[in-house]
């Protein structure tokens, strides 16, 4: 912004900081008609010239014009509707960008927290405490306002679920370990692999933890139920800013000092989520019968992508075999069939009936389907927000039944329009390859590591895991 836009603020804030005074003051000369109204629709003016090119000063416009409104407002006379309009949008805009600036940086400039609580505050009672995410949005910067001064909130929770052995995890929580870093593993392994685990000393601790999950099956809802548990278990554990899960199969590409560095540049620029998360375009193949579906009893058994079991309604077996339904490899065949999971890594598959037919197209009309790498990177105030969505349940509710729900559910709660956090979300997960099980040899890992922006790689050979963890240790100081 150059010097004449400089000045030109700065009076005009002046100009309204004064008829405040005036106003509060009752001071007879003060003509809230001919000089209220048009300050504040100058402010409301400057507020959205400013936007895109001086965040910051389009605050204190909208800070400013905000309470110059409120100030009118007090006088108790009718104010006109447009200027009702106004302060609506700029208490909501000068909040979500004080509250966006802040949750990206570890200071507090100037009054600022404050400020956006103070607009914050009045935009909910415009709206009567309809919005939830108005709230959220107050508590963070709430939180905020406690926080020392110079705190980097950079801690890190990381939440592994490994569905094997467990034989990398020792090494993998050598690399992920150190200050402001917690730890949590998941394991759907023997009683034997749990109890070996349990006696390795580096996987023991306060800031560590080793728990079985419940068994999971491949493409299942238990993936994601894990990780949303694992979120909920986190948030009874104070001083951590990021949610990371993994796999056991997963290497990172730097130690803990160097992931928090990563995430606290890209915080500086307001990315606060990281999740894969791509908008269907073909159309959904839907499948479905208007008779009652074939008894489970009486369907027949095929096996599938070697790990997965389909008892089928008869007249899907011939489609199966032949391959054109191919779920996998066909994200719009995930939820035209039902899915009903009866053991593990093994579903009942069946046409849809009518009805529910209907109603998943109904749902996904309103919400477009996502998809994306289930691997997430998520700011505390963005898992707070989730977990007590409507759009989690809404959307946990559409996928039962679905097929690799776990690569849905966050791509479609996380880029929706509810989500308060959307603009601060980014579209990459930050893994290479997004994090798809791509087998990473040895030879690669110098290139991938030289790009400086990838946190983690998978899959890593078992064979390779500790030569890769020393090159690892050798280049990024892990």
């Amino acid at each position: 912004m150059d010097s004449d836009d400089s000045a030109e603020t700065a009076t005009l804030i002046q100009q309204v900081a004064r008829l405040i005074q005036q106003l509060d003051q009752g001071d007879d000369d003060a003509s809230p008609a001919s000089s209220g109204f048009d300050l504040a629709a100058a402010c409301y003016d400057r507020t959205l010239e400013l936007d895109g090119l001086d965040r910051l000063e389009a605050i204190r416009h909208a800070v400013a014009g905000a309470r110059l409104i409120q100030a009118l407002r007090r006088l108790g006379d009718p104010l006109p509707d447009w200027l009702d309009n106004q302060e609506e949008q700029l208490c909501r805009f000068g909040g979500m960008w004080i509250h966006e600036l802040l949750l990206s940086s570890a200071g507090d400039p100037e009054d600022l927290g404050s400020d956006g609580v103070e607009l914050l505050g009045r935009l909910d009672r415009i709206h009567a405490g309809r919005h939830a995410w108005i709230h959220h949005q107050m508590s963070d910067l709430e939180r905020l306002l406690e926080r020392p001064r110079g705190s980097t909130g950079s801690g890190i929770h990381y939440a592994i679920q490994d569905h094997g052995t467990g034989a990398s995890l020792p090494e993998l929580v050598d690399l992920l370990a150190g200050p402001g870093v917690s730890i949590e593993l998941s394991l759907d392994g023997t009683d034997a692999e749990l109890a070996r685990l349990q006696r390795v000393p580096n996987l023991q601790g306060g800031a560590i933890s080793l728990r079985r999950s419940h068994p999971v099956s491949w493409a299942g809802a238990g993936v994601y139920n894990e990780t949303l548990a694992a979120m909920e278990r986190a948030l009874r554990l104070p001083d951590w800013t990021y949610f990371i899960n993994a796999s056991g199969s997963c290497l990172p590409l730097g130690g803990s000092a160097w992931i928090q560095r990563l995430l606290q540049e890209h915080s500086a620029r307001g990315l606060l989520g990281f999740c894969d998360s791509v908008e269907l375009q073909e159309p959904i193949t839907w499948i479905s019968s208007q008779r009652e579906a074939t008894a489970l009893q009486r369907c027949q058994r095929v096996t599938a992508y070697d790990r997965v079991h389909w008892l089928l309604d008869p007249c899907l077996r011939e489609m199966m075999e032949q391959e054109r339904i191919d779920p996998a490899r066909r994200i719009e065949m995930r939820v035209g069939l039902m899915y009903t999971e009866t053991a593990k890594n093994t579903y009942w598959v069946r046409p849809l009936s009518s009805r529910e037919l209907g109603e998943r197209a109904v749902f996904l009309a309103d919400q477009p389907l996502r998809y994306g790498r289930n691997w997430i990177v998520l700011h505390r105030s963005i898992v707070e927000w989730l977990l007590g969505s409507s759009i989690l349940q809404q959307v946990r509710s559409f996928l039962e039944g679905c097929f690799i729900g776990d690569e849905m559910i966050f791509a479609m709660t996380l880029f929706s329009q509810e989500n308060p956090y959307r603009s601060a979300m980014h579209t990459d997960n930050l893994r290479h390859w997004q994090g798809g099980p791509q087998r990473i040899s040895l030879q690669e890992l110098p290139e991938i590591m030289r790009a400086g922006n990838r946190l983690m790689v998978r899959k890593i050979a078992q064979e390779d895991y500790h030569a890769a963890a020393q090159l690892v240790r050798s280049t990024n100081g892990a």
